[in-house]
């Protein structure tokens, strides 16, 4: 999501960019939970997880939401 605008990533953000899950929205500083985005022929995923440790991490929610799609 932020590859051109630099944006710099830190915490989580950075480590699931290191993973390459460019799907990344964002991820709190206080909570550890994360968004990611997914989408493929104009259908849309929207991931929500919580966890301080990548293979910690759940999936705490999901829905066929879009990034610009109000909340």
């Amino acid at each position: 999501m932020h590859t051109n605008d630099g944006y710099e990533y830190s915490g989580m953000e950075k480590e699931l960019a290191a993973r390459q899950f460019f799907e990344l929205d964002s991820c709190s500083f206080d909570s550890s939970r994360c968004i990611l985005y997914y989408a493929k022929k104009g259908a849309c995923l929207r991931v929500d997880t919580i966890g301080e440790q990548f293979n910690e991490m759940t999936v705490t929610r999901w829905t066929h939401e879009c990034p610009e799609s109000p909340q």
